[in-house]
């Protein structure tokens, strides 16, 4: 795992294989290890897999400030921007409320 800071805050992010960059992103309560079984597939398929824990999840950094959660689009790198690349997000459904 790498550590990159923003801000303050250390986010942990793990790179896999090289070509053409997939970041992939979990949702609540989840961290980047719900996508254990898919990395090397794609690594294996010749992509770069990017997978972070974002904040307040797995092994980053967890301000106690809600605004701390809130990152405006700016804070994307400028280097993504130079690499055309795919994103894939997963969340959670929300559990049943029981009553």
């Amino acid at each position: 795992m790498s550590r990159v800071d923003v801000d303050g805050v250390a986010t942990e992010y793990q790179v896999t294989g090289q070509g053409r960059p997939v970041i992939l992103l979990h949702g609540f309560p989840d961290s980047g290890r719900l996508w254990r079984h898919q990395v090397p597939a794609l690594a294996a398929a010749g992509f770069q897999v990017i997978v972070p824990d974002l904040r307040g999840y797995g092994s980053s950094g967890k301000p106690e400030p809600v605004q701390a959660y809130f990152r405006p689009p700016s804070a994307v790198p400028p280097s993504s921007a130079r690499s055309r690349g795919t994103c894939c997000c997963f969340s959670s459904p929300a559990s049943p409320s029981a009553g």
